[in-house]
């Protein structure tokens, strides 16, 4: 964690409850089939999954470096959040993780909205490729271009879709280069038994795939989401769920109850694929609403051309070329800035090792955290 050198440690800011309160799903169906991203064999799947899925990681656990380096807080392990009996999978990994998400443009993440859907969840936490273990206890090493922040919320499902719609997709603040978003699937007729996939950093474990589920109920005549039998925990909301031929189908919500006590210590909760309660969000709600609020994205609506005052600003605009666009909220954040967007010229304290220089340094009164003497 940073410490201050001349002055008080940095705390996280305050910031409102999510758009939707964030439930607890914890439940594995029949054998548990979750695989660290290192074991599962099929080449290609592995390089699917590291390049479509990131982790949503509170900015008080990340630290970049000025020379690109970075370190996650990974004090906490999975046995001593969960308190776990000593017989579960991933006991000495840590719950560095939040939420889960999966890129769907080369500037776009889609997860769930009571994980990222108002400015102030967007803000406080950075969206992180690369969470993930190459090999039996070895983490990848992340850098900082593994590392981006959330400047707006460009889909919050709550306000911009009708009924009820736990699914949000955020922009980050610069395009992501060297991985592949997912292919989002079109309006589709689901049946019971389709086989899935799901990506996402359950419990905040590093990224984790499940190819054991199922689509239990399809709902297709709400449309709204179906019900699947992926093995799901907290860490997994905003988790990809994606059919046999990888395209996404939807986003993970919430599902049964959490792990159940065991003596003293508690395990995982074990229920038949019948009695599936997994939440999946269909993502083309999500899709459609990002076009027809006219948001740039050739993959997603056909036209990545932005258009000044169109409410975006977005690769190729600036805040010379298109003010109107470009300034104000979390856009006004320089891309330097490589600590928690929600700290930067907000009257609270002056950050002077963050890679940009803090406004507020220039107000006398306010404490100077993290600087060299």
């Amino acid at each position: 964690l940073v410490s201050a050198a001349c002055g008080a440690e940095k705390s996280a800011p305050s910031t409102s409850s999510p758009a939707l309160e964030q439930t607890s799903a914890a439940v594995v169906y029949g054998d548990d089939s979750r695989l660290d991203w290192y074991a599962v064999e099929d080449e290609s799947l592995r390089d699917f999954a590291r390049g479509a899925s990131a982790a949503m990681i509170d900015w008080d656990s990340v630290q970049v470096a000025a020379s690109g380096d970075v370190s996650l807080d990974t004090r906490f392990t999975l046995q001593q959040t969960e308190n776990l009996c000593s017989d579960q999978l991933f006991l000495t990994q840590p719950t560095t993780a939040s939420c889960s998400g999966t890129l769907i443009d080369d500037d776009l993440v889609i997860t769930a909205a009571h994980c990222a859907g108002s400015l102030s969840d967007c803000a406080s936490s950075a969206w992180v490729f690369d969470f993930l273990y190459e090999g039996d206890g070895d983490l990848a090493v992340v850098s900082a271009d593994d590392v981006y922040s959330c400047v707006d919320v460009v889909v919050n499902g709550p306000v911009d879709l009708p009924g009820f719609h736990d699914i949000a997709v955020v922009q980050l603040d610069r395009p992501v280069t060297g991985r592949a978003p997912a292919i989002v699937a079109p309006q589709t007729t689901l049946t019971q038994g389709t086989p899935l996939l799901m990506l996402g950093y359950p419990s905040g474990l590093p990224l984790k795939v499940d190819e054991g589920g199922h689509v239990q109920q399809p709902r297709t005549s709400a449309g709204d989401y179906f019900v699947a039998s992926v093995d799901s925990f907290a860490g997994n909301s905003g988790s990809g769920v994606f059919g046999a031929d990888r395209q996404l189908l939807g986003v993970l919500t919430d599902g049964a109850a959490d792990y159940e006590r065991r003596g003293n210590c508690n395990i995982v909760n074990v229920l038949d694929e019948a009695d599936a309660e997994e939440s999946v969000m269909y993502a083309y709600w999500a899709i459609s609403a990002v076009c027809d609020k006219g948001y740039p994205s050739l993959p997603l609506c056909g036209d990545d051309t932005p258009t000044c005052g169109d409410g975006f600003c977005t690769d190729g605009e600036t805040l010379e070329s298109c003010e109107q666009d470009c300034s104000g909220g979390l856009l006004a954040v320089p891309a330097e800035w490589r600590c928690n967007p929600a700290w930067y010229g907000v009257g609270d304290d002056c950050d002077c090792a963050c890679g940009a220089y803090d406004p507020d340094c220039d107000i006398p009164q306010l404490d100077v955290l993290n600087c060299a003497p």
